[in-house]
């Protein structure tokens, strides 16, 4: 973040997709720098993050999913 610019409203999506990054697969990819993030399902229950070498999908079906998934390359 660059102390320089202004703020940016919050956004409950870039959070979560933040949090995901740092914990999916037991933080596999937290070490890897955030590109982005986005919704891919209607119903809110899909998530898409990149990262600078992945793309990430999560479809979590219980609370803490995330953090105990495998990861397949």
């Amino acid at each position: 973040m660059d102390p320089s610019q202004p703020l940016h409203r919050y956004n409950w999506l870039h959070s979560y997709c933040h949090l995901l990054h740092q914990h999916m697969a037991k933080g596999t990819f937290a070490q890897e720098r955030f590109e982005g993030c986005g919704a891919i399902a209607s119903n809110g229950k899909g998530y898409v993050f990149v990262t600078e070498a992945n793309v990430v999908v999560a479809v979590p079906q219980q609370a803490n999913e995330t953090y105990e998934a495998k990861v397949s390359r």
